[in-house]
């Protein structure tokens, strides 16, 4: 039988996807709800203690280790599984309609699930308190001119193309046997 912990850590949120329908994962054979997680110096002591610190991903950029955590759409018994509970700093539910950008502070509920000697322990992520939003802002790319989303690339031609490269001499259209 697994043993299960419940645990809480204070740490920054980044790219978060865990409002709405699941997103496709990565193999693109499931579905699910995920983020980034940065635990401050208390959490990353926690994780060290309860032996989870090989999960940790190395310093990225300006940022801290981190953990990406995730919850699928559908548990192993094939039962639909509800999205990441998220609350505001007097746990009321949170309007999903304010999304969470990166280097959001939160505390995070996570159940740390024990498999047995071998097998690496099950950490899934079940409730977010926003403590310090930072709001999330969209960026919008520039729209493409219709005339131009009809048009086909020009196709370059073989001869252009050695030119440019400066290869115009150096290929042997031969094929040595």
């Amino acid at each position: 039988m697994a043993k299960n912990e419940t645990v809480f850590m204070r740490g920054k949120i980044y790219w978060a996807k865990i409002f709405g329908e699941p997103r496709p994962n990565y193999g693109g054979d499931a579905r699910e709800w995920t983020f980034e997680f940065e635990p401050d110096e208390d959490g990353l002591a926690l994780l060290k203690k309860m032996k989870l610190s090989d999960r940790l991903k190395d310093k990225y950029e300006d940022r801290g280790r981190f953990i990406t955590l995730k919850q699928r759409e559908f548990n192993s018994q094939g039962e639909k599984n509800k999205h990441i509970r998220v609350y505001d700093e007097n746990d009321d539910v949170w309007d999903d309609k304010k999304l969470l950008g990166n280097a959001t502070v939160v505390d995070l509920k996570i159940n740390v699930v024990d498999y047995g000697p071998g097998k690496k322990a099950g950490i899934y992520p079940r409730a977010i308190r926003v403590r310090d939003l930072v709001e999330y802002q969209a960026s919008e790319f520039a729209p493409v001119p219709a005339d131009e989303k009809k048009a086909k690339p020009e196709k370059i031609k073989t001869d252009d193309f050695k030119k440019d490269f400066g290869l115009e001499d150096d290929l042997d259209d031969e094929i040595p046997m």
